[in-house]
């Protein structure tokens, strides 16, 4: 495309950083507003960082031009909110990144190269998002069967059996008497099936059952290690949903924030201004 280093900003390349002694944030701030064309990488990194959040969501408060380019493996429907609206480009696709270089070149007013010219680097970048996708693909194979087993565990699991692992968390030695823990079911067939349903995973144990001591105490429950598991991923993956809508809520807010922050006049001189 003809395009030379001071014409392209990426922050992280060597050749295409910010001045030395620029100030990086209000720098970052002029430039995502004035550039012609702005290219956001979409990647799992990016997707968790409040600092690309302000930037994309600045630009998108401008109504200027901005590409979303997915990381190798994302699909295009891992965008959410305000920018799941845009029409992402795959980095891990020929015709796609070949439609990338036309459409910058369009919005630029310049003619594209022919793609034989840059051929060489874009069997590179797809070389790499192969091994990328490869290494993603093989990770998740690995992971996989652990993951299915707790995901179908945890949500077939009632709620109201979970609040009665956590009681058994909470009480001493871990036990309560069998009658104790019946006063938290509404109705006698409910908390036979919560029963069956912590009992089948073994997420609790049956003590001093009548089958088991000729002279038995009280029925009681004590919960299981596997049922401490749970908990435990149970107490992340609720963390995991309210962090996620905090980082949502904290997007939004970023969005507002700098929008107005563009619509004050800066008190930074660029260039001979």
């Amino acid at each position: 495309m003809g395009l030379g280093p001071s014409e392209i900003r990426c922050t992280s390349v060597d050749g295409y950083r910010l001045p030395g002694g620029a100030d990086t944030d209000e720098q970052i701030r002029i430039e995502v507003d004035r550039a012609e064309v702005l290219v956001g990488i979409i990647s799992t990194a990016s997707l968790d960082s409040l600092y690309v959040a302000f930037e994309l969501g600045a630009r998108w408060g401008t109504g200027k031009c901005l590409i979303p380019l997915m990381a190798p493996g994302l699909s295009p429907s891992t965008i959410k909110g305000p920018l799941g609206g845009k029409n992402a480009l795959r980095s891990d696709s020929a015709g796609q990144l070949q439609q990338l270089v036309a459409d910058v070149g369009a919005q630029l007013g310049i003619a594209a190269f022919p793609a034989a010219s840059y051929q060489s680097d874009l069997d590179a970048i797809l070389s790499f998002a192969s091994s990328q996708v490869a290494t993603a693909q093989s990770k998740q194979s690995a992971e996989r069967p652990r993951e299915m087993m707790g995901a179908q565990a945890e949500a077939e699991l009632d709620p109201r059996a979970a609040v009665m692992l956590e009681k058994l968390m909470d009480a001493k030695d871990e036990t309560i008497l069998l009658a104790e823990l019946r006063e938290q079911s509404v109705r006698e067939f409910d908390f036979k099936l919560l029963m069956h349903s912590l009992t089948s995973r073994d997420y609790i144990r049956l003590l001093r059952g009548p089958s088991r001591d000729p002279a038995p105490g009280p029925p009681a429950v004590c919960i299981t290690p596997a049922g401490k598991d749970y908990l435990v991923r149970r107490c992340e993956r609720l963390a995991a949903e309210r962090a996620e809508q905090e980082r949502h809520s904290a997007l939004l807010k970023g969005i507002g924030e700098a929008n107005e922050g563009l619509r004050r006049p800066s008190p930074w001189k660029i260039g001979n201004e």
